[in-house]
């Protein structure tokens, strides 16, 4: 007779933060609340 033995792996999900693109997305996001915040507060114009 046969015996299997199963073992657990725990599974170790990767984020999309915890990836070279996303640690990108997260500083261009950055940016882009940066730029936000300065138009609102009027350090920028919007182009016509």
């Amino acid at each position: 007779m046969s015996e299997i033995i199963v073992k657990k792996k725990g599974i170790e999900r990767k984020r999309v933060g915890d990836t070279d693109i996303g640690k990108t997305l997260k500083e261009e996001i950055k940016d882009l609340e940066e730029l936000l915040k300065y138009y609102e507060i009027g350090e920028l114009k919007q182009r016509k």
